[in-house]
C-alpha cells in the first residue's frame, strides 16, 4: 500500500482503541481494535505492521495511552484540539481548553450530514451529547453539551455496590421485556429502562433550550440499541468520530 496521501486515524477511548486509514480524504472501511488497557508500542506496531501511512491523527481521552501511541510512530503525529481552523467554531465554549478530543471530533464529524442544529450522541462508557448550531456569522458553532454515565457504568455499579445482586455483563437486549421474571432479568429491565429514560430526558432538555428539535446522530457501542428504542435519534453513524478525525487531519493547526 502506498503511504502517500494516507493518514492513520486513531480513536483512543477508555475501553478500546480503534484504527482506520484515511486514503485520499476517504475513511477506509477496515477497522482494527486493541483494548486500551493493553496498548504498548509493540502491540500497536504488530497490529498495524502491514499498513503504510505518512502521518497519524489521534483522538485520545486517555493521556497515558496517548503518550504510548505518540512514541509508537516515526511519522508526524497530530492530536485533535479545538483550534481555530476547524469547520466548527469552538470559541464561544468557555471550557474549550479542556474539551475532550472525542467530543471535538464528533462535533466536526456531525457536519458531514448537513443538518443544523445537530446533536452528536456518543454512547460508550460515558454518554456525551454535543450540540452544534448555526452561529451568528453562519459558521457552525459548538455551544456545549452533556456528559452522563453510560450503560456499562450502570451495570458495573449494581454488581459492585450491592451484597446480593450479581455483576452482569453489559449487553443491551432487543427483547421488549419490561417485567423481569428473575433477578438478572429484573436488573436488565431496570438498567435499560433507566438508560432510555436518561437519554430521552437529556434530548428533551436540549430541544427545550434550543427551541427547535435538533437532528440527532448516535455513535458508539450502544448506538444501535438506543436508536431502536428512541424515535428522537435520526440516524446511527459508527464512523462519526473517524469522520471528524479525517477532517481535523486535513486542516492546518
Amino acid at each position: 500500500m502506498n503511504s502517500e496521501n494516507t493518514i492513520l486515524l486513531i480513536d483512543n477511548s477508555n475501553s478500546r482503541t480503534k484504527f482506520r486509514l484515511c486514503i485520499n480524504g476517504k475513511v477506509g472501511d477496515e477497522l482494527r481494535i486493541l483494548p486500551t488497557n493493553q496498548i504498548t508500542e509493540e502491540r500497536v506496531n504488530d497490529a498495524l505492521s502491514d499498513w503504510c501511512f505518512s502521518s497519524a491523527c489521534i483522538c485520545s481521552v486517555v493521556p497515558e495511552t496517548a503518550a504510548v501511541l505518540r512514541s509508537s510512530f516515526s511519522c508526524p503525529v497530530r492530536f485533535v484540539t479545538a483550534h481555530d481552523n476547524l469547520p466548527v467554531d469552538f470559541s464561544c465554549y468557555e471550557g474549550r481548553a479542556t474539551l475532550g478530543a472525542d467530543r471535538i471530533a464528533n462535533a466536526v464529524g456531525a457536519l458531514d450530514w448537513g443538518h443544523l442544529p445537530v446533536v452528536a450522541v456518543d454512547l460508550g462508557s460515558a454518554v456525551t451529547f454535543d450540540v452544534v448550531v448555526r452561529g451568528e456569522h453562519g459558521k457552525p458553532c459548538f455551544i456545549g453539551g452533556v456528559i452522563a454515565p453510560g450503560l456499562p457504568v450502570f451495570y458495573d455499579y449494581l454488581g459492585t455496590r450491592t451484597a446480593l445482586l450479581p455483576r452482569l455483563t453489559h449487553r443491551c437486549s432487543s427483547e421488549s421485556v419490561h417485567i423481569g421474571q428473575n433477578t438478572e432479568q429484573a436488573m436488565r429491565c431496570g438498567l435499560e429502562a433507566g438508560g432510555k429514560g436518561m437519554l430521552r430526558g437529556i434530548l428533551s432538555d436540549i430541544e427545550s433550550d434550543l427551541g427547535v428539535r435538533p437532528f440527532v446522530i448516535a455513535t458508539g457501542g450502544d448506538a444501535s440499541w438506543a436508536a431502536k428504542c428512541l424515535s428522537e435519534i435520526n440516524l446511527v453513524d459508527p464512523m462519526l468520530t473517524f469522520r471528524g478525525l479525517a477532517c481535523v487531519a486535513k486542516t492546518e493547526s
